[in-house]
């Protein structure tokens, strides 16, 4: 059965040939909508991405972390193939004006890191000596301090010995104010969220702060070196973390993001596993927005297929009627094979596999031509079409078994109409049976008239919407036909030029053999 299958599909290659183009067509606009909504996606995502400078937040939970800890974390961190950079931060905060309810934040931040060489300094050369700050302009409370100002910040600590809460001063003298970006304000003053599993949300305003900077290697490694020294501390107040880079060309592929952000969400979990030991809590910083582009990537996918829709189902219709002609021409064949002991079974596989065969092949051409077609629509350049196809395999599963599944279903009808053929009736002269039942014999009619109607109106130019405010303030009668038929007119806008292809091509087909052998004569001419 299945070296008949194959030898039938080569010997009449000229009628497979076009059951293959309905498919190729088909699955070639179904390829190209993914891989366009892929393209527009990845686009999304850079810009998405060039914004945000750091994937993820590690902090020390519960405790302070010494220069020696640093140290520990970061070679621990750093040898994973995952991670690109580890840029070090400290966070002190204190009273200003404890009456008046105004306090700011001591960033330390190291001179080397990336949200450093992000920050616009107003004046000052942005070089900082030990105990000189910086205070970020669009701080609230900004206007409160003056350069050359000396601020004394109290910096809290704990001790296994009474009085428990200590206390030590750093003067720390304005050098300057600087600018920062909006990315920087939200790393800077993170706003709580509420976990939802699936995403987390957002709360507060993160646009209300108040900042100063100092150099961390500077200012802040002297005092996490006097606490690393003090017999009988036991922590520090202040928040002692990293702002970590993944390398996220090793991380993240652009054509499929869900994946994607599995893969961050994978490394961070493994970074969590290997800094257990130091109470590290890390913190996604792109989850949500690779979340959101996930879901918007999902939602153009079912754009895009719908605005092929039309054209899709053309090319299965004229599968279908090819296959419907296929099944006339070969009865006789079918019959053959019955006297030579296939049964309906084997003859109905038989079939299928020629179907899969179809499906197959004009799936996987299909995928190319799609590939093709989407990144000259996306104006694109494409350096090879295997890696953009290998890319993402989801969409080459889904062309390749929309092509299948398509070939299935077109020849599906003939198939079980060939296994239950007599054997006597199938090698005498085809002659068409009219439909017994009513609905089925006056359908293609009903699909013609109304097919045929809309394209009329189309062509005359009628608005219906129109006609029906002129019916207004003309008959009753007319008015209540008018709105009664404006939403069926409306559904035809919609499905009334695949009515009329349905229609069409049954009447045609129906008790035709000769319009059937002509179709067949007219496709040797170009196969």
């Amino acid at each position: 059965m299945f070296k008949y299958a194959f030898k039938r599909v080569l010997r009449g290659y000229r009628l497979f040939i076009a059951l293959t183009l309905g498919v190729l067509i088909a699955s070639t606009f179904f390829a190209s909508m993914l891989m366009a909504a892929d393209i527009q996606s990845q686009k999304a995502l850079t810009l998405a991405l060039e914004d945000i400078d750091y994937d993820a937040r590690m902090v020390a939970r519960d405790t302070t972390w010494n220069l020696t800890q640093y140290d520990e974390i970061e070679q621990l961190v750093e040898e994973m193939p995952e991670v690109n950079a580890l840029d070090r931060y400290t966070k002190f905060s204190f009273n200003y004006n404890a009456s008046a309810g105004q306090s700011f934040d001591v960033y330390g931040l190291e001179e080397t890191s990336t949200i450093w060489n992000s920050l616009s300094f107003l004046n000052g050369s942005g070089i900082l000596q030990e105990n000189e700050t910086l205070v970020v302009a669009s701080s609230v409370n900004a206007s409160l301090l003056s350069i050359g100002q000396v601020v004394t910040v109290p910096v809290r600590y704990f001790t296994s010995d009474s009085p428990f809460p200590q206390s030590i001063n750093v003067n720390l003298t304005v050098a300057g104010f600087c600018d920062i970006s909006e990315q920087t304000a939200q790393l800077l003053n993170p706003q709580q969220t509420i976990n939802l599993g699936f995403i987390e949300i957002p709360i507060g305003d993160w646009r209300e702060y108040d900042l100063m900077l100092v150099n961390w290697g500077e200012t802040v490694e002297p005092i996490l070196d006097w606490y690393l020294q003090k017999e009988n501390a036991t922590a520090l107040a202040a928040t002692t973390g990293y702002l970590v880079q993944l390398d996220r060309a090793y991380l993240i592929n652009p054509y499929d993001i869900g994946a994607s952000s599995s893969n961050i969400q994978d490394a961070l979990s493994k970074i969590e596993d290997r800094t257990a030991i130091y109470n590290a809590k890390t913190t996604n910083l792109v989850g949500t927005t690779l979340t959101i582009l996930s879901f918007t990537s999902t939602v153009l996918v079912l754009a895009y297929v719908s605005l092929a829709a039309p054209v899709i189902f053309m090319a299965w219709y004229s599968s279908t009627m090819l296959s419907d002609v296929s099944y006339n021409l070969r009865r006789r064949e079918f019959g053959l094979l019955q006297t030579k002991g296939f049964g309906p079974k084997a003859i109905k596989s038989m079939l299928r596999l020629e179907s899969f065969i179809i499906g197959i092949i004009g799936g996987t051409l299909g995928l190319f031509a799609g590939t093709y077609i989407a990144h000259i629509i996306g104006d694109v350049a494409i350096e090879s079409a295997f890696t953009s196809i290998l890319s993402n395999p989801i969409n080459v599963i889904f062309t390749i078994g929309f092509g299948v599944v398509l070939s299935y279903w077109s020849i599906r009808g003939p198939s079980d109409r060939a296994s239950k053929l007599d054997p006597l009736d199938a090698l005498k002269q085809y002659i068409y049976v009219e439909e017994q039942r009513e609905y089925k014999r006056l359908l293609p009619i009903i699909a013609f008239a109304l097919g045929s109607y809309k394209l009329i109106v189309w062509m005359l130019g009628i608005d219906m919407n129109v006609l029906l405010g002129s019916a207004l303030s003309t008959n009753f009668i007319l008015l209540i036909v008018v709105a009664l038929w404006t939403p069926v007119d409306g559904l035809l806008n919609v499905v009334g030029p695949i009515a009329f292809l349905y229609g069409t091509t049954k009447i045609l087909l129906r008790g035709s053999q000769r319009f059937q052998l002509g179709v067949v004569q007219a496709g040797k001419r170009f196969f």
